[in-house]
């Protein structure tokens, strides 16, 4: 119970261990966060530009004028890899409050310490990473515009043709569906899977 986590576990975890990358340093945690800038916004901006989506007036929404995903992938990833290690944090001084507030009897001890091995398990399986990665990266193999609500407005997304752009395509697989399974947004819904498994 005093090691207890709910992100350091699990397939996701053990890659980033053997690349180096594992852990709640400061520095750890900022390089990962610029590490997903540079796999995610940064291949959109180089293609939306060599496509000559980037800015301009040729078309409604160039790739630098669409505040979501740039919103999405330079200021709402960074900040949920940035809050990662605090909320992990906040969840094993919760686990630890339960015992030090006697809300745990010892009666109910064991039975709150399977839960807790249980959940761990569940952190740890890969049935629900997959599934995860499932949801991450549906939209992006169903649907071919990204984007649904810039359906019949010219944007970066699309070439003048009508063909899907090469940021288009990348923006769909895989660099956005990469940051939604690898972000801590993930770890806050398994959470949730855990405690209701």
């Amino acid at each position: 119970m005093e090691d207890f986590s709910i992100t350091r576990g699990g397939p996701l975890h053990w890659l980033l261990v053997r690349l180096g990358q594992a852990g709640h340093g400061r520095r750890l945690v900022l390089r990962r966060a610029l590490f997903v800038v540079l796999i995610t916004w940064l291949p959109l901006l180089i293609l939306s530009l060599v496509d000559g989506l980037a800015w301009g007036r040729q078309i409604k929404i160039p790739f630098l004028r669409d505040f979501a995903i740039n919103v999405r992938l330079l200021i709402a990833a960074p900040i949920l890899i940035l809050s990662e290690s605090r909320i992990d944090r906040r969840w094993h001084t919760l686990v630890l409050e339960f015992l030090r507030s006697d809300l745990v009897s010892r009666e109910v001890l064991p039975s709150f310490e399977k839960v807790l091995e249980r959940t761990s398990r569940w952190r740890d399986g890969v049935l629900p990473e997959t599934f995860l990665a499932l949801i991450a990266f549906f939209p992006s193999i169903f649907i071919v515009k990204t984007e649904l609500l810039m359906s019949g407005i010219s944007n970066w997304h699309t070439l003048n043709t009508g063909a899907v752009s090469a940021a288009g395509w990348s923006a769909a697989l895989p660099m956005v569906p990469v940051v939604l399974y690898a972000t801590p947004t993930d770890e806050l819904v398994r959470a949730l899977l855990k405690m209701l498994g």
